[in-house]
């Protein structure tokens, strides 16, 4: 994960959104945001599941469910240097727990979740630096860079590692909405 000039003030806003559900938007700099992630995936109530998204000319989402916590972070860290380049979007949840992490893209980190578990969200930000602000920090990426043949390779051994699925269906861009 790479930007370009200083990193960003690590700041984070939250909000109520349809359903009564607290969403909170996080972005710092790159090595911030992915260990917030990673103390994330540490306290998230299993089992696990995950999708991966490749973006290109043709996106493939990738899907599984039963993983486990150590799983997910070593494939996290096989691929932390292709997050917020544009080209790799990844959610974890805990669908028993109704908690999803989300980090897209740009390099934004989205929580979502309801009841009991918004405050410990609240407090792992808080705990790795992150302010409440009421407006983020810029986007680390807005252009997408593609992936190296190299990449590709090590997004495919993840995807195999966590046995994740293609998915036959058509991608729903998030960030587009």
């Amino acid at each position: 994960m790479s930007t370009s000039g200083p990193d960003p003030l690590p700041g984070f806003t939250a909000q109520i959104v349809t359903g009564g559900v607290r969403q909170f938007c996080a972005r710092g700099g790159p090595s911030l945001v992915f260990m917030s992630l990673m103390d994330l995936v540490r306290a998230l109530p299993g089992p696990l599941g995950v999708v991966m998204v490749e973006l290109g000319d043709t996106p493939r989402e990738s899907v599984g469910n039963g993983i486990t916590r150590a799983q997910i972070l070593e494939g996290l860290l096989a691929l932390r240097d292709l997050f917020g380049q544009g080209t790799l979007d990844i959610a974890v949840f805990s669908s028993e727990e109704g908690v999803e992490l989300y980090l897209d893209r740009s390099g934004t980190l989205e929580i979502r979740t309801g009841g009991w578990w918004e405050p410990r969200a609240r407090s792992l930000l808080e705990a790795r630096g992150f302010r409440w602000v009421s407006d983020l920090a810029p986007k680390w990426s807005t252009s997408p860079v593609p992936l190296t043949p190299e990449a590709r390779e090590r997004v495919a051994a993840v995807c195999a590692f966590l046995d994740l699925r293609v998915t036959s269906g058509v991608y729903g861009d998030r960030s587009a909405s």
